[in-house]
Order: structure tokens, then sequence, then C-alpha cells
């Protein structure tokens, strides 16, 4: 058996999850925390190698999870890492923990782990794990979520577990019965402004006017900064055109997502919204964008933190313009 692990992933909702799980075992098994080490990367790498060496106190194992060395640890300490990995004795459980970013493969230590030791990674989920996911949380705390409930809750929050588990205890003490429905969910719920964006420039593609503008009002409303809606909608419609380019060059949506570095999901959503907009009407939105946004920059369009009058009246004007008939 493996001593020496490691974890990455964007989805540190369950690599949180995993390392809390270990930790509860390794107490069950070995006693208490006192043989549990958490390092940062700021630790020397001495210190590391000597605690793995020293043998635990008064029990078989010693359990250490190294956070974030292999994106902020000095490439000279890596290389020595590396070569220090087959000496580490097999009392010392070693688990290298990446969050957020994935390592970059390549390096020494990476190689080195990977080939001694084992990998798990957690990936942000697709749409029907993550509605899978959602069924067995509440379920899990004898609540009760249908398929159809699930699903909306995932598009409506979003994809990060965080959120998500935030909104299902919102939700399950709203109900005695702890029956999770679409219409507690758009009660109590606060759209993630991602799924809110994605709503708005469905309803732009559809030339629906009303439902442009109410979903705005909503976003202004919820407390979103309007620079930041802003922001967003630029960059919703930048994936559309680069997306649309690539499904007209009969791309899959397996090589766009691997081409743009999106997740799955958010390929998927985009992929249907194409079916509203040619690649003519494309452009010209996000020409209608670039000029509001030199017109905010060169003052033509005035804003600022205590007045963004002018620069909402734009981007309203931008969304009667871009669903006319």
């Amino acid at each position: 058996m493996s001593h020496i692990f490691i974890f990455f992933g964007e989805d540190t909702f369950r690599l949180h999850e995993k390392i809390t799980f270990w930790k509860k075992e390794f107490i069950k098994k070995y006693g208490d925390e006192s043989n549990i080490v958490t390092f940062d990367n700021a630790t020397s790498l001495r210190e590391i190698l000597s605690t793995a060496s020293t043998l635990p106190f008064l029990t078989e194992k010693r359990l250490i999870f190294l956070e974030n060395f292999l994106e902020k640890g000095k490439e000279e300490d890596q290389k020595k890492c590396a070569e220090a990995l087959d000496k580490i004795p097999d009392y010392s459980i070693l688990v290298f923990v990446e969050k957020n970013k994935i390592p970059d493969k390549r390096t020494v230590l990476f190689k080195k782990i990977q080939s001694i030791g084992k990998t798990e990674t957690f990936e942000m989920m697709n749409e029907n794990a993550l509605v899978a996911w959602i069924q067995n949380y509440v379920h899990a705390k004898n609540g009760c979520i249908s398929l159809k409930s699930a699903d909306f809750l995932a598009k409506n929050v979003g994809n990060n577990l965080w959120n998500i588990q935030q909104e299902i205890e919102k939700l399950l003490q709203y109900d005695d019965s702890k029956k999770i429905t679409e219409e507690s969910i758009q009660l109590l719920t606060k759209a993630h402004i991602k799924t809110t964006i994605f709503k708005l420039t469905d309803y732009i593609g559809q030339k629906n006017t009303r439902l442009s503008f109410s979903t705005l009002t909503s976003l202004v409303e919820n407390g979103e900064d309007i620079f930041y809606i802003f922001h967003m909608i630029i960059r919703q419609f930048r994936l559309l055109i680069q997306v649309k380019n690539l499904m007209e060059q009969k791309y899959n949506a397996f090589h766009i997502t691997s081409e743009l570095k999106q997740h799955p999901f958010v390929i998927k959503t985009i992929m249907a919204q194409t079916r509203n907009f040619n690649m003519e009407r494309l452009k010209s939105i996000y020409k209608k964008l670039l000029e509001i946004e030199i017109g905010s920059k060169t003052g033509k369009i005035k804003s600022s933190t205590f007045d963004t009058r002018e620069f909402s009246l734009a981007i309203e004007r931008f969304i009667l313009e871009s669903c006319k008939k």
C-alpha cells in the first residue's frame, strides 16, 4: 500500500470532505489528533522531512497534509522533496493537497508522486453528477427533492458545492417536512450572477425585451454592482462568439470545452444559446458593448461609483437595441 498521495482539483468542497473523512478515520483507528499534522507552503522542507522521519507518538502512524507545495513551493525544494520521497518511512502518510489550481504535471515532484504514490482529482461536476449529488445530499439530511427540482436548483445556483450546500441547508429549514420544491427554491435562493447572465443573454437571443429588462432589474435589486454586471455580459457574449465560431468549424462539445478551458456544463449551455444568434448579430452586439466600454473610459458616458445613472442607461439602451425585431 502506498503512503504517498496527492489530492488536487477545483472542487474544493469535495476535496475538503475527503480530507475531513481521512482525519476522522485516522483518529478512529489510531487515536487522537496529535499525530495529524498540516503544513502550508511556507513551512521549510527540512521541517517537513524531519517530521515525516520521526516516529509517531504512542501509535503506529502519522498523517501529514502538505498544502499547495507544488503550486507555491520553490523549484529547488520540490526537486529535493522528490528525491527524498523514497526515504520517507511508511509509518508517515504524506498527502500533498493542491487546492483550486491543477498542479503542473510536468514537474519532477508531480511525476515522482505519480510513479510511487496515488493521485486523486476533484474536478467540478458535470450536470448529471451535480443533480445526483444534490439529491443524495438532501436525502442524507432526511429531506426530499425531486429530480426536476434538483436540476432547477443546480441551474439556479450554479455548480459551486459550497453555495449549493448553504442553499440546501436553508431550504431544509423552510419546510417542516424538509421537502424542497421549485417554488421554495424560487422564493428563497439567490440566483448566482452567472446563471442570471445566462438567462439575460437567452432573453436577448429571443429578442424578449420585457424579460431582458426584468432580469437586469433583478440583478441590480439583488445588490449586484452594475459595472460587474456589464463585465459579465461582455464575458458571456465573448464566449458565445468563440463557441459559435468553433461550432461553425464543426468542433464538438468535448473539443470546444478543451479549446476554451471552460466547464462542460458552461459549454453545453452556451451551445444551446447559439441557436438564437447568427455570427453577424453576435458581432453587432459585441460592437455595441465595446462602444459602451470605450465611452465609459473616455468620459463620453459619465460613470462613477457614486453615480451610475448614465452607465445604467447605456446598458438599458443596449438591451433595447439588441432585442429589436
